[in-house]
């Protein structure tokens, strides 16, 4: 007589999942004429007698027949230790190529962007210098404000305001024909 197993005994029998061997049991169930139908229990007859009772029952398959259709876990590790793991180490490989080659780019790539941020900071710093440098030259040619007492702004107000000099007018004035230094 041969042995019946249950879905779940049979996925850790087989390199395949409870789920995958309980779609293959309802594939076969569901099929009435399916030449292997008597592998799984319950029979044709005993389920309907347990639906129309309304009793639980639970799936089983012959071992053998599962051995048969999935393999064991052991020969499938076997099969997969010989080409397979060839294959994906040689793939394997192949992506740490790429993967060192990409760091190799990116590397590069960091030193220029590094040498151009290097180049702008040091132009910066240069314009800096200039810009300080025109200041302090601007503040010493500037001409002193004026310091205008209340009573004077007042005798102001009643004169006629005379045209302004710009603030940096003695700077940038024009030299006379006559003179040429």
């Amino acid at each position: 007589m041969s042995e019946f197993i249950s879905a779940v005994e049979a996925g850790k029998l087989t390199p395949v999942s409870a789920s995958t061997i309980k779609r293959f049991i309802r594939d076969v169930v569901d099929d009435h004429n399916h030449e292997s139908r008597d592998k799984i229990q319950p029979s044709p007859e005993e389920l309907k007698r347990a639906q129309e009772a309304g009793e639980p029952y639970r799936w089983k398959i012959e071992r053998e027949f599962v051995i048969e259709q999935f393999g064991t876990a052991e020969e499938s590790k076997k099969g997969d230790d010989g080409e397979t793991s060839s294959e994906v180490l040689n793939i394997l490989r192949q992506q740490l190529e790429a993967k060192d080659q990409q760091i190799r780019t990116l590397e590069t790539q960091l030193d220029r962007k590094d040498d151009q941020i290097k180049r702008q900071d040091d132009r910066m710093q240069e314009t800096h210098v200039l810009m300080q440098d025109l200041q302090k030259r601007l503040a010493l040619t500037a001409p002193a404000p004026e310091t205008i007492t209340v009573e004077e702004s007042k005798i102001k107000k009643d004169e006629v305001p005379k045209t302004k000099r710009p603030l940096f007018g003695g700077l940038f004035q024009r030299k006379k024909e006559g003179s040429r230094s």
